[in-house]
């Protein structure tokens, strides 16, 4: 995903930011490969997207990871989801783990955080 086109190319040099993003399992071997190892296994698959690319306008290579960025859904998922409103008095969950079957996206993040806001008011209406 090339994050440039999204603001101004002053902004960064003139240069062009991409990158690739992998939602994997804790144990996919590519957690433990570094920043080029990755690059020139995804190279072939990016050469088949952009045949016109080149390797050597590439100036860095940087690997950025987070070991539980976002949930991995497998078979079933759909029954696991959690409820907003926990099983604990007054305990409300929102994250997103609950946008299944949506993909995360800023405005699935926004959308369960206004039925969470809901769901809280009305709790509060109900109690009064």
């Amino acid at each position: 995903m090339e994050q440039t086109r999204w603001a101004d190319a002053a902004d960064f040099n003139h240069e062009h930011l991409a990158y690739i993003s992998a939602y994997v399992s804790p144990d996919d071997e590519r957690l433990n490969l570094d920043a080029q190892t990755l690059f020139e296994r995804y190279l072939p698959h990016i050469l088949k997207l952009f045949p016109e690319f080149h390797p050597s306008v590439v100036s860095a290579v940087l690997l950025w990871r987070a070991r539980y960025a976002q949930p991995v859904v497998r078979v079933g998922y759909r029954h696991l989801v959690p409820e907003i409103k926990s099983p604990v008095e007054g305990l409300y969950v929102c994250t997103m783990a609950q946008i299944y079957p949506s993909d995360r996206q800023v405005s699935n993040g926004v959308e369960m955080a206004r039925r969470t806001a809901a769901a809280v008011r009305s709790a509060g209406e109900q109690a009064s």
